[in-house]
């Protein structure tokens, strides 16, 4: 069984592989992706846990990672997530995935979804990281599915 691990999840919870439990690994609440990524694959590395090293390598996502999926993906994505919760999400999101969505929508779903935007302060608040966990675990929930492929850290 595999899926994703958002920042600030417990991975102790997501994978157990025996004896070494993964939450005595590292918390990834408290660092940034790349970080994680390295304080994981080190860690793993020396107790040579190849299976979960192996998921985890290909299941590590967070929101910013959205610009990794096709275009394809991001409109199954957009098609399973209410655009209030997307406004809130991109509110505080980079230009970069901001595109990213805009591009895969209609001209007239992104400018409505532009001025819902406006609404929100541009500053980060517990609802809008929330809103983009729950577009995370959305998108987690696709790819258990096998309707999209989360990209692996190779590819990136």
């Amino acid at each position: 069984y595999e899926r994703i691990i958002q920042l600030g999840e417990d991975p102790g919870r997501v994978f157990n592989y025996g004896s070494t439990s993964i939450d005595n690994i590292i918390k990834l609440s408290n660092m940034s992706k790349d970080e994680a990524l390295r304080s994981i694959n080190k860690k793993l590395s020396e107790n040579d846990m190849n299976e979960a090293n192996a998921a985890l390598r290909h299941y590590v996502f967070v929101f910013e990672d959205i610009t990794r999926l096709t275009d394809r993906e991001v409109q199954k994505v957009l098609r399973e997530i209410d655009t209030w919760e997307l406004a809130q999400a991109l509110s505080i999101a980079s230009d970069e995935i901001q595109q990213k969505v805009f591009q895969n929508m209609s001209h007239r779903a992104a400018a409505m979804l532009k001025k819902d935007m406006e609404f929100f302060h541009p500053c980060r608040t517990p609802e809008k990281i929330d809103a983009q966990r729950r577009i995370v675990s959305v998108i987690g929930r696709l790819a258990d599915a096998c309707e999209i492929r989360i990209p692996q850290v190779e590819e990136w």
